[in-house]
């Protein structure tokens, strides 16, 4: 798409009326920043002149104002943009200005242009995009600051230029991807409006598979504050994998409530699959997601959340291999407790031998008191030989010591037998 004729008088007009320039110097570039400034004042557009290097900013409050010509102030702050660009170029190019500071005021000089709505956005790209007063490479590199920081925060915009006059975004791949991260932003604050444009929209991308992972990555991205509508639409979208979708939702829930709604939420997807052996999967998918997504609050909150939901004997043991996996340990004791009880015997062994070997090499004082202060008990006993087979390598004296409180028979003999042979005796 070409710029419209309408569109490009609009934009003479207002660089006609606010004066560009194409200075070559520092000196140059400060004096058409004066002039830009009085010229601004006659438009009766409201400069801050808080960060007098930069030559002031277009304020909200000017631009709120009622009878002000819009297009001149888009025009205006592009101007000023463009004459900050070249004073940061220069000033990098004399070892005044580091990359950093640069980025710093670059993205200041941005503020007002994310205040612009969307008519006047496309004003403000377009002006950037027919200036001669910047090299090319300047140019492109500055719309595609401009157009990043803008599909973050009104991505709707963004989608709008997309629409309208692509070309201002540089070449097709260039304004595709554009357009491919707005429509993600967009998703992430409304799924239905961002589900909709990709819908009015498909035809414009390319026929190599972006636009179905664009589909793709919009529906898990609105996942997060809207899963009902994200596992609707993957049958309208025709997305098969729900794998980053079904992650995005547990993800996302980091509370309990919030937890408890969403498995509900998967659980009524998931009995929609006709699939049998697809809907186990996927099941054992969630619920291990869901579990991962437990760690940050630690093992006493995630053995509460568990207990109250109404897991069956399969997920309740893809529970416990998950929590294997845990990278903290603090208060592991509590998930050990949670296993025995809620477990069989047969299998919850191996799962309380692996977490104690872990909890011992992460923290094998911890560990101990554990031990220390639970009750006899088979757990207990299990445990035991898990703690002091590990810490055999470290201490085989505390090792053994801790072997001898096993009831005498075979589990105290292989104990015994295993730290023997760690000894550096032997």
């Amino acid at each position: 798409m070409k710029i419209s004729p309408a569109l490009t008088a609009v934009i003479l007009a207002a660089a006609a009326g606010l004066g560009w320039y194409n200075h070559q110097d520092l000196a140059s570039v400060r004096e058409a920043q004066v002039k830009l400034v009085a010229e601004a004042t006659t438009l009766g557009i409201s400069l801050d002149s808080s960060l007098p290097s930069d030559g002031g900013r277009v304020t909200k409050r000017g631009r709120e104002r009622g009878g002000e010509d819009k297009s001149a102030i888009a025009a205006g702050i592009a101007a000023d943009l463009i004459s900050m660009t070249k004073e940061i170029e220069i000033l990098k190019k004399q070892g005044d200005l580091t990359v950093e500071a640069a980025y710093r005021r670059l993205q200041e000089g941005l503020d007002p242009a994310m205040l612009l709505d969307s008519s006047q956005f496309k004003i403000f790209i377009a002006s950037i995009h027919t200036t001669t007063s910047l090299p090319v490479e300047s140019r492109d590199d500055l719309i595609e600051s401009c157009l990043d920081r803008m599909s973050a925060k009104h991505p709707q915009t963004v989608l709008a230029i997309y629409t309208d006059c692509a070309d201002l975004m540089g070449d097709k791949s260039k304004a595709d991807g554009f357009a491919y991260h707005a429509a993600k932003a967009l998703a992430a604050q409304d799924l239905a409006a961002a589900s909709q444009w990709i819908r009015e929209n498909e035809k414009n991308f390319p026929d190599d598979g972006s636009i179905e992972a664009l589909r793709h990555r919009a529906v898990a991205e609105g996942a997060k504050s809207n899963p009902k509508l994200a596992l609707k639409l993957m049958a309208e979208l025709d997305i098969r994998d729900d794998t980053h979708v079904i992650d995005s939702i547990t993800e996302a829930a980091t509370t309990p409530a919030a937890r408890t709604a969403n498995l509900a939420v998967i659980r009524d997807y998931l009995a929609t699959l006709p699939d049998e052996k697809a809907r186990n999967e996927a099941t054992m998918r969630a619920i291990g997601s869901f579990t991962r997504s437990l760690e940050t609050e630690g093992y006493a909150t995630a053995t509460h959340w568990v207990a109250n939901e109404k897991f069956s004997p399969a997920e309740l043991e893809k529970i416990a291999a998950e929590f294997q996996d845990f990278r903290k340990t603090d208060g592991a004791g509590a998930w050990i407790d949670w296993m025995s009880a809620n477990l069989p015997a047969a299998t919850s062994v191996g799962h309380i031998d692996k977490l104690v070997r872990k909890w011992t090499e992460a923290d094998y004082q911890a560990a101990g008191k554990w031990l220390a202060n639970t009750p006899a008990s088979p757990t207990k006993n299990t445990a035991i030989r898990s703690y002091a087979e590990t810490v055999s390598t470290l201490d085989p004296a505390t090792a053994t010591q801790w072997a001898m409180t096993l009831p005498p028979g075979p589990d105290r003999e292989a104990t015994l037998k295993h730290i023997q042979g760690q000894s550096p005796t032997q």
